[in-house]
């Protein structure tokens, strides 16, 4: 009895403890970023909706540079807005210093020019691009900025709608997504994988989605979903998107608005304007959220 006994405390000091504090070590271990040339360290997109179809959209990024590649990648800023149904004004583009110095790119030194498809293909001739270039972006750098989209002429007035694909290319330890609505407005949304925070605050209800991506996927990873993408695209199959959001109800509704477009062009026979509402593969294409 002694002799097992001693066994056995033997076998915790010998085995037991080594395992279990080998354990915690790899419970507590970090992910090793050093060979990123860039880690998003914070991300945000805010939309505020009206009825009327109009709204902003403001987006704030938080960037930490590892490497030369990373500085180069982020040394010049390209944001591209329709200028003729909405503005794009640039709150601030800074850069913090390891030593906590901030550096801020004159806004005045903005560059607004024609989208280089709008040279090649009249039909986008209202596609801008703001070029920002970074002032005093080194190694060790964070970069930080914030941009803001105002809708000032709704593509179908009296109804919105937003696409959004969290990021899986990237690391990015911080995701969020917020869209505000009026509250009475009905809206349909859909996001199988993430599922948001819903609130209200005053006349406003607020949607809000967290999410992360604390790990680069493998080569194999990466060589397998290229594939299937190529295969789906083939066929005319594209993934939806992982965060669909809109106020039409229904396809009828859909139809309805389309046929609508239809007439004020050019007075369809009554053989076309049946076959309007039940025209799926294209809306679904442009409203998912409502399938």
């Amino acid at each position: 009895m002694l002799k097992s006994l001693r066994f056995f405390c033997v076998f915790i000091a010998c085995f037991a403890i080594p395992l279990a504090a080998q354990l915690s070590a790899n419970t507590n271990t970090k992910p090793d970023y050093s060979k990123e040339a860039s880690i998003i360290e914070k991300t945000s997109t805010r939309l505020v909706l009206e009825n009327d179809g109009t709204g902003i959209r403001e987006a704030m990024v938080r960037v930490r540079m590892q490497s030369d590649a990373g500085v180069q990648n982020y040394g010049l800023l390209v944001f591209s807005y329709q200028s003729s149904s909405e503005t794009m004004d640039i709150d601030y583009v800074r850069v913090h210093k390891p030593d906590g110095t901030v550096v801020a790119t004159p806004l005045e030194s903005i560059q607004d020019m024609a989208a280089e498809i709008s040279r090649q293909a009249p039909l986008y001739s209202d596609q801008h691009e703001k070029h920002v270039a970074v002032k005093g972006l080194g190694v060790n750098d964070v970069l930080e900025y914030q941009i803001r989209w105002r809708s000032t002429k709704p593509l179908i007035p009296g109804q919105f709608w937003y696409a959004y694909n969290f990021a899986h290319d990237d690391i990015v330890l911080d995701e969020q997504l917020q869209i505000s609505v009026p509250r009475d407005r009905a809206v349909k949304w859909k996001s199988p994988e993430v599922k948001p925070a819903i609130t209200e605050e005053g006349a406003r209800r607020v949607f809000t989605w967290a999410a992360s991506n604390p790990e680069r996927k493998t080569t194999e990873q990466e060589e397998k979903e290229t594939e299937s993408r190529q295969y789906q695209a083939v066929r005319g199959l594209f993934p939806p998107p992982e965060v669909q959001f809109s106020t039409f109800q229904s396809w009828e509704e859909i139809g309805r608005w389309y046929g609508s477009l239809q007439q004020e062009r050019v007075k369809p026979s009554p053989e076309v304007s049946a076959t309007l509402p039940t025209s799926d593969r294209l809306f679904r294409r442009i409203w998912p959220a409502c399938s």
